[in-house]
């Protein structure tokens, strides 16, 4: 049960990890702590099933390699986690299936009411001591096993009626209700069997009508091929208990080795689509987020934020590229600043410089404007009246190519102008993020 708790607590610590970072990740694009939060992990949950089904993926492949490894015949090392490929051994001890009445080694039954879909109110297991032949010899099983293979319905009379003599017969552990503590206390000492034994009978609810219920049943009998993964110890020749495991230490699947591999395969595909399923509503929603709230509403209610490089020219691909799709018309937002003030930044020659200040002037057709640090430094646009830029100059040496750069927004009248400009040259070169308003 350790290695239950160390299981929940790691995965729990990835998905606390994921909603951080995707929390982060929202702040930086909107600087508001309780709406980050609530998109953060909410879209947390979908990544975590993502990289739940991935590290399964990864399982399977893994469980792969040992199959491979195990028909080859090697003898495994103390301690190593492998595959035991063969048939069930026969043996002078068998059980009786509690509905079908099969002769077999292991078997798993429940039964589930009309009102429920998976949650059984009686269920059993039992095991005697078995061995599984193969090109590695005969291995025994001194573990808990989980029989990972699907339950068979019983549908038939006879085997209703069989179940009902079981119940007659049997004397059940009454556990009542769902106490998660008590169950995992009970489950502790289950899977601590290491003599190849078990035999457990549980029941949730005296008012029992089996007629009203869905039986199911799956058994191991003598004489079937399976492939095991599990914990060896060499000392026993067996399969045992392994401090690792989640719950059961022991796995057994039915079928060959190149049958089990392929199914293996095709749950692969089938979960990295359900990966994939995953991850599109977030990516979806991150688009429809970026392209419904502008940086430049962003800016204008959040003076202080100072988006980075990166997000700048995702803004830019959005609004070229994705909000045309969304709508035929995009919306402007007024500059609310000062006048004679300008709000961004420039990087250029190895430094950024914050603009705080800005001022214009005519120039015939043109309308020069200067966006200015408190230390004078900063750039020299002129734009001509149809929103084009001429030149984009940097005080100090230095300039933009001006097919880098575009005026998102421009107004202006006789007594002054206002905009927002960005410029973004490849590679290394100068960089432009400012909005401004001055009086000619």
């Amino acid at each position: 049960m350790n290695s239950l708790k160390k299981s929940c607590l790691r995965w729990t610590l990835v998905y606390l990890i994921l909603g951080a970072l995707l929390s982060w990740l929202v702040y930086q694009r909107v600087p508001q702590t309780k709406l980050a939060l609530g998109c953060g992990f909410g879209a947390a949950v979908l990544v975590w099933f993502s990289i739940g089904y991935v590290a399964g993926i990864g399982a399977r492949r893994a469980e792969a390699r040992m199959m491979e490894t195990a028909m080859r015949g090697e003898r495994p090392s103390d301690g190593e986690k492998i595959a035991v490929v063969g048939t069930i051994a026969s043996s002078f001890e068998t059980l009786e299936a509690p509905m079908s009445k099969r002769r077999c080694v292991a078997y798993e039954y429940k039964a589930i009411p009309e009102t429920a879909e998976e949650m059984s109110v009686i269920d059993g297991f039992a095991l005697v001591p078995l061995s599984i032949d193969g090109p590695r010899g005969s291995i025994r099983l001194l573990a808990s096993p989980d029989l990972d293979f699907p339950f068979e319905v019983s549908s038939r009379l006879e085997q209703y009626d069989n179940f009902r003599e079981y119940i007659a017969q049997t004397q059940f552990e009454q556990l009542p209700g769902i106490n998660i503590k008590r169950d995992l206390a009970r489950l502790k000492t289950v899977l601590a069997d290491d003599d190849g034994r078990i035999h457990y009978d549980t029941m949730r609810t005296q008012d029992v009508d089996v007629s009203k219920m869905k039986l199911e049943e799956k058994i191991l009998a003598p004489g079937e091929h399976v492939v095991a993964i599990g914990r060896y110890s060499a000392a026993k020749n067996a399969l045992v208990p392994d401090a690792d495991a989640i719950l059961y230490p022991v796995k057994i699947t039915k079928g060959e080795p190149k049958s089990v591999k392929q199914r293996g395969r095709g749950k692969d595909v089938f979960e990295m689509f359900l990966g994939c399923g995953c991850l599109v509503p977030v990516l979806i929603a991150a688009i429809l987020g970026l392209a419904n709230l502008s940086l430049d509403a962003i800016e204008q209610q959040f003076p202080a934020k100072d988006p980075s490089w990166t997000e700048v020219r995702v803004e830019r691909w959005i609004r070229r590229d994705v909000r045309p799709l969304l709508s035929s018309q995009q919306s402007e937002y007024a500059i609310t600043l000062p006048e004679d003030a300008a709000r961004g930044k420039l990087t250029a020659n190895g430094k950024t410089l914050q603009l705080t200040r800005a001022s214009a002037k005519r120039d015939d057709d043109v309308i020069e404007v200067r966006l200015l640090t408190d230390g004078n430094e900063g750039v020299v646009a002129r734009i001509r009246r149809d929103h084009t830029i001429a030149s984009l100059q940097i005080l100090g040496g230095g300039a933009f190519n001006a097919a880098d750069a575009e005026m998102e927004t421009f107004a202006f009248d006789d007594e002054r102008v206002n905009g927002r400009i960005t410029a973004l040259s490849p590679g290394d070169g100068p960089k432009l993020r400012a909005m401004f308003r001055a009086r000619f």
